[in-house]
């Protein structure tokens, strides 16, 4: 494969998963939680997620033999790497905070991105797939984990909007993990 269908093969098993959490939830309502801190505080959406499925990602991106109760909570950038390692890519890269800055090639600013990349947020120490950009609009769509009801498509986010952009060209150069 060269370099643009192995970009698209990590789109689209990130993709995959969306649609296949859509059909496993299609007809489940949202569930609510009330904070309990203050009746002032309104109710927030709650991230419906297949735990099972989210369980397949951990396993797959933290080092063989990690007990299931090591696996953290928050699962945006398992969800990345799950859908890097499908598409035959950094297969020798398991999680640890701060794998894309580690492995991928950070951008310079103002370089675009391209699908397949990841994006990071500061807020939330959030992780994204990049699923398309639009240069002249200065936006991108992508593809995000641990958000409700569990993995959403954001379409039309402002590049600007994003603390970093990581490219996958390490990996798609044949490069080991660092």
């Amino acid at each position: 494969m060269d370099a643009l269908e192995l970009r698209q093969a990590v789109v689209f098993a990130a993709r995959f998963e969306l649609y296949a959490q859509r059909w496993a939830l299609d007809g489940v309502e949202l569930q609510q939680s009330v904070t309990s801190t203050a009746e002032s505080i309104p109710a927030e959406w709650v991230p419906i997620a297949d735990a099972a499925r989210v369980r397949e990602y951990w396993a797959d991106v933290m080092p063989p033999g990690t007990p299931v109760h090591d696996y953290p909570e928050h699962w945006c950038g398992a969800l990345c790497l799950f859908a890097i390692h499908r598409a035959g890519l950094g297969l020798d890269v398991f999680w640890q905070r701060g794998f894309a800055a580690r492995v991928l090639l950070p951008l310079k600013p103002g370089k675009l991105p391209q699908p397949g990349d990841v994006a990071y947020f500061k807020r939330y120490q959030h992780h994204a797939i990049v699923e398309s950009v639009d240069a002249l609009g200065e936006k991108f769509d992508s593809i995000d984990g641990n958000q409700a009801p569990g993995i959403r498509r954001r379409a039309g986010r402002p590049l600007a909007s994003v603390a970093a952009f990581y490219s996958l060209e390490p990996l798609l150069l044949g490069g080991k993990a660092a």
